[in-house]
């Protein structure tokens, strides 16, 4: 009992590796050409999502965008130079007023001097004395008027730097985040749209290799049958080994059909089971070839274009909100900047009657200092340097007014013209900005749908097949681990004495085992055996004849007789 125990044990692990194998094998194989076939519908919805209509709405929303950002980008550099030419201008008004503060210090001297010279003569005189007094009341409000126009042109430089600032950061935002995004929707949008050619031949690729599939699935679906045949044989030398006599003769008898049985089973299964194999490997590399075809286009993954439409249009509209804030500060500090010109040129007036009054009053003095003769010399150079003084300060007065004229209009240009147009032309840019995002983001939430049931189906095909391939494989492995054990029974049988095929009992074994048998190539390998022993004699002790020889049954015929 212990030999038949030791040559049925490497059966029973065989047996009980086929009976689970095979079923989930085919579960395996029915899940991954239901995953290969999903794969297929992906690929579908996005020929849909991303046909013809699609497509051409797609193409005039890029080109409406990107013509309203090439005028934004023009209108951004437009604010530049007007935001330059302002500097350049404010910074000729501020020479001028510079100038101005240099000749209101000149009239302050030529104020204390006059006062000096006058005290110093010896005979005052009372229109001396009254240029003197007219000098410093001049010249003290020369320089209360010129304070102001200090302090505005202050203002106005701060106000001026406010917009560079603003500008500055409008620049690096624009850079950073707006600009971009105008780039990212265009160039993913154009991306989309190029990616049509590729869609139709990778959609023929596709249907090319699902025919393939086609074929690969209903030859191994065939192979997979032999599962059966190998677990009816394996019973029968299960079968054999059970009903083996008590006598040495019978174990003989028992041991040496079980080997042949065996023989016969792992013979006739195994090319089957290595063409299965076969097969599993051949369907995973299609598999693995529609997945890669899938994602030649590179709108297989979504995730190349990084964040979602909705996410990046997110991004994008912040970045346009900050604009707006920008061009808010910008608008503010040209207002502050054309009211403080205002307030300069306010001052002009006084500037020009202060002039005036000071040339009138030189005047005067140089002709009572004429009066003087020498004594009044020095106080009458005074006087005629006041002349000359004023006609630099009208001078300089032209100019600083003809400057603060210039500003103003371009202040007028910078806010009025250029950041308002800008700001009207943002905000239909916006417009368009969110229905081409709405586009892209509802795009990308079916490629990324497509994305992931590829994922999906690349990773269930992997690990249905791989699962099925290790079944098969550990059957296989069985099968070779059983090569020892039928050489046992081969070995265990030739050592024992020969049946008697004459013996009840041996005829009672055959005819019981002979019954179970439900294939042709089992009742051949048992009526072979029978046959080299002699045959089977009838009842009255004559050997039978020898039954006709049974054709050799492939693989197959088992198949045939399983299902008739």
């Amino acid at each position: 009992m212990n030999a038949i125990n030791t040559g049925r044990g490497p059966f029973d692990v065989l047996l009980s590796t086929t009976e689970d194998a095979f079923v989930t094998a085919g579960n395996c194989l029915e899940d991954s050409v239901g995953r290969i076939h999903a794969l297929r519908g992906a690929f579908e919805t996005l020929e849909q999502a991303l046909g013809a209509e699609a497509n051409a709405r797609l193409r005039g929303q890029v080109e409406t965008v990107s013509d309203h950002g090439e005028r934004l980008r023009q209108d951004f550099e437009s604010i530049h130079g007007a935001s330059g030419n302002l500097r350049l201008l404010m910074a000729a008004v501020m020479t001028e007023v510079r100038t101005l503060n240099v000749i209101v210090k000149l009239i302050a001297n030529v104020s204390i001097n006059a006062r000096i010279q006058g005290n110093s003569l010896l005979r005052p005189r009372p229109q001396i004395a009254s240029f003197v007094e007219t000098l410093a009341s001049l010249s003290g409000e020369a320089e209360a008027v010129l304070s102001h126009a200090n302090e505005a042109m202050s203002a106005a430089f701060a106000a001026l730097a406010g917009i560079e600032t603003a500008q500055a950061d409008l620049a690096n935002d624009l850079r950073r985040t707006t600009l971009p995004a105008i780039d990212s929707f265009t160039r993913i949008a154009r991306r989309i749209s190029g990616e049509q050619g590729k869609l139709r031949e990778s959609s023929q690729l596709i249907d090319e290799q699902m025919r393939l599939v086609a074929a690969d699935v209903s030859g191994l679906i065939t192979a997979l049958q032999v599962g059966d045949t190998l677990r009816q044989r394996l019973e029968q030398v299960h079968a054999a080994l059970h009903l083996t006599g008590p006598m040495p003769p019978h174990k003989a008898l028992s041991f040496g059909l079980a080997a042949r049985l065996a023989d016969g089973a792992l013979g006739d299964c195994r090319a089957p089971i290595d063409d299965a194999l076969g097969a599993l490997e051949g369907l995973s590399q299609r598999g693995a070839g529609i997945m890669a075809t899938a994602g030649f286009t590179s709108i297989g993954g979504a995730q190349v274009w990084g964040a979602s439409g909705d996410d990046a249009f997110a991004v994008f509209q912040r970045g346009l909100d900050v604009t707006r804030q920008h061009f808010a500060a910008m608008q503010s500090g040209s207002g502050r900047v054309r009211a403080q010109i205002q307030v300069i040129l306010d001052q002009e007036t006084a500037l020009q009657r202060i002039a005036q009054h000071l040339r009138m009053a030189g005047i005067n003095a140089v002709i009572a200092c004429a009066k003087l003769g020498e004594d009044g010399r020095s106080l009458r150079e005074l006087a005629q340097w006041l002349r000359s003084i004023t006609d630099d300060c009208d001078a300089t007065m032209t100019r600083l007014t003809r400057a603060l004229g210039e500003a103003r209009d371009e202040v007028h240009r910078l806010g009025d013209d250029l950041i308002g147009r800008v700001d009207g032309d943002l905000g239909a840019f916006l417009a368009l900005a969110q229905e081409l995002g709405a586009e892209i983001g509802g795009l990308q939430r079916t490629l990324a749908d497509a994305s992931g049931q590829l994922d999906g189906a690349a990773a269930g095909l992997s690990q249905g097949l791989a699962t099925a391939g290790a079944v098969l494989g550990a059957v296989r492995s069985r099968m070779i681990e059983s090569a020892p054990a039928i050489a046992l029974l081969h070995a265990l049988s030739a050592n024992l004495p020969p049946p008697d095929l004459g013996d009840d009992v041996a005829l009672g074994y055959l005819e019981a085992i002979r019954a179970r048998y439900t294939m042709a190539s089992e009742r051949q390998l048992h009526d072979a055996l029978v046959n080299e022993l002699g045959g089977l004699p009838d009842r009255t002790g004559e050997p039978l004849p020898p039954p006709p020889p049974v054709e050799v049954v492939a693989a197959q015929d088992d198949l045939a007789d399983i299902l008739f």
